[in-house]
C-alpha cells in the first residue's frame, strides 16, 4: 500500500510539474503575441504521457512528441523493403535521392566543439604576403596598432564585446581581423587547409561589398559575427556544433547582409526593382546576399572554400543558405513556433544533423537583432542608426511616390514607440526562447538586457537618444552614429547594387503610376462631362 501511495504522489507531482509547463507556455504565448496551436498541442500530448500507466504508451506518445517537435513530420522516408521484396537496385535508389529530395534517418553526431578547449597558435606564414597579411587581414599595420587589436581580440568571446571600438582600432576595416582572430583561435587555417592572405582577401573584398548605409553596414556585419561567435561558445549550443560547422556560421554571419542597399524586401517588391525580380519576390535580399557573397569566397583568386573535402564543401553551402534566408523577418513568428515546440518537446536532446542547422538558422537570426539584447552603451547607438535608416527609406518612398511604410517617417514616427514595441514583441520573447534552450548566463543576461531596454524605451522619458548622447559628451554627428566605413571605401568587381538598372526601375516605376494616375483622371473628366 505505501509503494501505492509513492507512486501515486509521484504522478502528482509530475502532473503538476506538466501544468506548471503548460502555464509558461501560456504565458510566453500572450506576452510576446505568438499564437501557435503546436504549444497546446505538445502540452497535451506531454499532460497525456505523464497520466499514462501504459509503458507502451508512454514510448508511442513520446515518439508522437519527439517527431512534432522535429521538423520530420512530413519528411518523406524511402523504405527499400516496402518495394520489390528489398530488392531495389542501387542505381533507382540514387535516383529516388537525387530527384526527390528523399531522406534517410539522419545519424546522431557526438559533441565536437569544447570552450575550455586550448586553442592553438596560427599556421606559420610561408611568404611575404602571408607575413604582411596574417596579422589581422591590414595592409601596413604598426605594432601599435597591432597591439589595441590584440588587447580587444581578448574579449571576442563575451557578450558585451563593443565592435565600435574594433572599428576605430582597424580604421573602419573590421571584419578581417575579426574572422582571422576567430580561425586562428580554433586553427580553423590547419583544419580546413585555407590560406591566411586568402581569407584575409575574401573578407576585405566582402567588406567592401557592404554599402555606405547607416545600419545594414560593416560594423553591423562585424557586430553579428562576434555575437554569434559568442553564443557559440556556449557549452549548450557547443554541444551541438563542430568544426565545419563553425566554419560556416562565422562565413555566413560575416557575408549575411552584403550588398544591402539600405531598404527593405518589401520596397524592393514594390518598386519592382531589378533584386525583386531575380528572385520572384521572395526572401530578396537575404538570396542576392549568399548569392553575390558565394562568387566572392569562391573566386579562383584567393578561394577560400577550394581545399575542403566534398562532403564539408556541401555542408558550408547548406548552413550558409539556411542560416542566411532564415534572417529574413517574414518568417520570423513561424520559425520562433517551430524552435520552441522543439525547445519544449527536449527534441534538441539528440545531437543530429537536423538539430544543428536549425540551432545555427535560429542563432544566426538571434544575433542579428541582438542590439536590444545589449547594454544601453551598445543598444542606443545602433538604434539610432537603425532609425536613420528607417528614415532614409521614408523619405525615398516620398519620392518615388509610394505611401511611407510605418515607422519611416522622420516627420512623425516616435522612435521609443518604435524601439519599445519591436523589443517588446518581436526581440524579448524570441531570446527567452533561446535562453529556454541554452540556459547560459550569457543567455540570461540577453534576456535581462532586452527587457531594461524595452521599459526604457517604452516607458522612460522621451530623448532617450539624445540624453545618451548629451551624457556622453557626444553629437550626432559623431562617428560612432555617422561613420559607417572606411574613409576610402573599396570597390569590389561585384557591385551589390547596380545604379543603372535601379535608376532604370526607379523611373519605370514612377512613370507608370504617372500614367495610371492621368488616366484615371482623364476617365473621370469623360465620365463627368457623359453625365452633365
Amino acid at each position: 500500500r505505501l509503494g501505492r501511495i509513492i507512486r501515486v504522489l509521484l504522478i502528482l507531482n509530475k502532473l503538476n510539474k506538466s501544468r506548471e509547463g503548460l502555464k509558461k507556455m501560456k504565458y510566453k504565448k500572450l506576452e510576446g503575441g505568438v499564437e501557435a496551436p503546436v504549444y497546446k498541442v505538445i502540452a497535451l500530448l506531454q499532460d497525456m504521457a505523464v497520466r499514462s500507466e501504459s509503458a507502451a504508451d508512454k514510448r508511442h506518445l513520446d515518439w508522437i512528441i519527439d517527431v512534432i517537435g522535429s521538423d520530420r513530420l512530413y519528411t518523406a522516408v524511402f523504405n527499400a523493403s516496402a518495394v520489390g521484396g528489398g530488392n531495389l537496385d542501387s542505381e533507382t535508389t540514387e535516383w529516388l535521392n537525387s530527384q526527390y529530395a528523399i531522406k534517410e534517418k539522419q545519424a546522431t553526431r557526438g559533441s565536437v566543439l569544447d570552450p575550455t578547449k586550448k586553442r592553438n597558435s596560427i599556421a606559420p606564414s610561408s611568404t611575404p604576403e602571408d607575413i604582411r597579411t596574417a596579422h589581422y587581414g591590414l595592409v601596413n599595420i604598426t605594432p601599435a596598432q597591432e597591439r589595441q587589436l590584440d588587447q580587444i581580440m581578448e574579449n571576442v568571446h563575451k557578450w558585451d564585446f563593443s565592435c565600435f571600438e574594433l572599428f576605430e582600432a582597424s580604421e573602419g576595416m573590421p571584419l578581417a581581423p575579426l574572422v582571422l582572430a576567430i580561425f586562428k583561435r580554433h586553427n580553423l587555417f590547419d583544419h580546413f587547409r585555407v590560406q591566411p592572405h586568402h581569407l584575409a582577401k575574401a573578407m576585405t573584398r566582402v567588406q567592401a561589398g557592404y554599402c555606405y548605409v547607416p545600419y545594414h553596414n560593416r560594423i553591423h556585419a562585424a557586430d553579428v559575427t562576434q555575437t554569434l561567435y559568442s553564443l557559440l561558445m556556449c557549452d549548450t549550443v557547443g554541444s551541438h556544433v563542430n568544426e565545419i560547422d563553425l566554419f560556416s556560421a562565422i562565413l555566413a554571419a560575416a557575408v549575411h547582409d552584403y550588398g544591402h542597399p539600405g531598404f527593405n524586401n518589401p520596397y524592393h517588391v514594390k518598386n519592382r526593382l531589378e533584386v525583386a525580380i531575380t528572385y520572384n519576390d521572395v526572401s530578396v535580399l537575404e538570396n542576392m546576399h549568399i548569392a553575390r557573397a558565394w562568387r566572392i569566397l569562391t573566386d579562383p583568386e584567393h578561394n577560400i572554400l577550394g581545399n575542403l573535402k566534398s562532403d564539408d564543401f556541401n555542408t558550408v553551402r547548406s548552413n550558409m543558405i539556411t542560416m542566411i534566408l532564415g534572417t529574413d523577418m517574414s518568417g520570423h513568428f513561424d520559425e520562433l513556433a517551430r524552435f520552441m515546440t522543439k525547445t519544449t518537446s527536449n527534441g534538441f536532446d539528440e545531437q543530429s544533423p537536423e538539430n544543428t542547422k536549425m540551432i545555427l538558422k535560429m542563432a544566426l537570426h538571434v544575433c542579428d537583432v541582438s542590439n536590444p539584447a545589449k547594454s544601453p552603451d551598445l543598444c542606443i547607438p545602433w538604434a539610432a542608426r537603425v532609425m536613420e535608416e528607417f528614415f532614409m527609406q521614408g523619405d525615398k518612398e516620398k519620392e518615388v511616390g509610394n505611401s511611407v511604410s510605418p515607422f519611416m517617417d522622420r516627420e512623425t514616427t516616435v522612435v521609443e514607440k518604435c524601439q519599445g514595441g519591436f523589443i517588446k514583441i518581436i526581440v524579448t520573447p524570441l531570446y527567452e526562447a533561446w535562453h529556454a534552450f541554452a540556459k547560459s548566463d550569457q543567455s540570461n543576461v540577453a534576456v535581462e538586457n532586452c527587457k531594461m531596454n524595452q521599459e526604457a524605451w517604452m516607458n522612460g522619458p522621451e530623448g532617450r537618444i539624445e540624453t545618451w548622447l548629451k551624457d556622453k559628451g557626444l553629437t550626432k554627428e559623431s562617428p560612432i552614429i555617422t561613420k559607417h566605413g572606411a574613409d576610402a571605401m573599396a570597390q569590389t568587381d561585384f557591385q551589390p547594387v547596380r545604379p543603372e538598372e535601379e535608376k532604370y526601375y526607379h523611373e519605370t516605376t514612377v512613370v507608370q503610376r504617372k500614367l495610371t494616375s492621368e488616366v484615371a483622371s482623364d476617365d473621370a473628366k469623360q465620365e463627368s462631362v457623359a453625365h452633365s
